[in-house]
């Protein structure tokens, strides 16, 4: 069966992209949303897994795919049951008691099949892109990305006024960002996205001491320009980023298109670190971000393992989606139609 599964989210002109060369190709495409219910779990057994189409009532056996992206989440919990708030148990029972726990024994029933038939999709079908692990501790890959040999930003996690303004006077500057996932949503007709943000010296009164969650802060990296760097089938497709000229792009580039972005070449020994941090976060694609100081030292930054491409793609011209495509198809991802 040589049909591609696409586990994505509504909205994502990525996925439309790739899916446009698989279809340009006759690759068929299965692609489940994790952001509507038109594909629900059905049944799982030894000769697979298995989920129902909404629409048609047709029953696909996912583990018979060919390949399988794991572009975004696109199976979720709420794509295996979905509890009656009248009837939590299904069944009618005037024991309060018990059903009150009900609704969490059957989310906690939920939570290790889905466990069990991401892993099964991992295991099962031969060509994987990306991993089912999508939610990368900021921290922890900053860590890795230390032992390797990559220089670092320093970094804290803080949880008052007091902390705060003792971090700005040991690091001279510092920006704040999410430590895991920052918010990307699409309500109605808004897109929702956090950036990096510069704390200013004056964010908080030195005289009253304010509590507030645990928040990650980092130096703010005095560069020359940054590096967005996707990543593969083992090579590296670099875009520098000349950012520094617009006081908007100064901090985070995402926020407006930064005036000069081309293709870059990564040295060596960078990228050699860099394809071993991948190895250790047993992913074969994905985003890294980089700086270069004004000393001209590089700065690692974060891997995105769901690796925003689209940006690096088209001012590079390195066709991006349709290397994507043909890794889908035969496990490289050469251009085929393109470099024969």
């Amino acid at each position: 069966n040589s049909m591609v599964l696409i586990l994505s989210i509504q909205h994502d002109i990525s996925t439309d992209l790739v899916m446009d060369w698989l279809e340009l190709h006759g690759i068929p495409v299965l692609r489940i949303n994790g952001d509507e219910k038109k594909w629900l779990f059905k049944q799982v057994t030894p000769e697979g897994v298995f989920f129902e189409s909404q629409e048609t009532g047709d029953i696909v056996n996912l583990s018979e795919c060919s390949a399988c992206w794991w572009r975004r989440s696109g199976i979720r919990k709420e794509h295996y049951y979905s509890i009656d708030s009248n009837n939590p148990g299904g069944y009618s029972d005037k024991n309060i008691g018990i059903n009150s726990v009900i609704p969490q024994i059957i989310s906690n029933e939920v939570s290790g099949l889905h466990e069990y038939v991401l892993s099964r999709l991992k295991n099962d079908i031969p060509i994987q892109l990306g991993n089912p692990r999508m939610d990368l501790n900021r921290l922890v890959v900053l860590d890795m990305a230390k032992k390797l040999g990559l220089e670092t930003p320093r970094f804290e996690v803080i949880t008052n006024s007091e902390q705060l303004e003792n971090a700005q006077k040991a690091m001279g500057g510092i920006v704040t960002k999410a430590i895991v996932n920052g918010v990307y949503d699409v309500i109605g007709n808004e897109r929702y996205y956090t950036y990096t943000e510069l704390i200013p010296d004056d964010f908080v009164t030195p005289e009253v001491l304010t509590p507030f969650a645990p928040s990650l802060v980092t130096a703010l990296i005095k560069k020359q320009f940054e590096i967005r760097s996707f990543f593969l089938d083992g090579k590296f497709y670099s875009m520098a980023i000349f950012s520094q000229g617009s006081e908007e792009t100064k901090i985070d580039y995402r926020i407006a298109p930064p005036p000069v972005e081309i293709p870059y070449q990564l040295p060596e020994d960078i990228e050699k670190k860099l394809t071993e941090l991948y190895k250790q976060l047993d992913l074969n694609t994905g985003s890294a971000d980089l700086i270069v100081d004004e000393n001209g030292e590089y700065i690692f930054l974060e891997i995105n393992p769901v690796g925003q491409f689209g940006m690096t793609s088209v001012p590079c011209n390195y066709n991006l989606e349709e290397k994507i495509a043909n890794y889908l198809t035969h496990g490289t991802g050469k251009c085929l139609s393109s470099e024969l």
